[in-house]
């Protein structure tokens, strides 16, 4: 696991699916807020 917050490549089984933003022990997607399923 990355030490640290700052953004992070989020992948599953090496394929990457995109940035996300780490703050603590959360991982914040940065979608707009148009883009995200309700």
């Amino acid at each position: 696991t990355p030490a640290g917050n700052g953004w992070i490549l989020v992948t599953t089984g090496g394929f990457p699916l995109g940035w996300a933003k780490r703050v603590g022990n959360l991982v914040k997607n940065q979608y707009p807020p148009a883009w995200r399923i309700k």
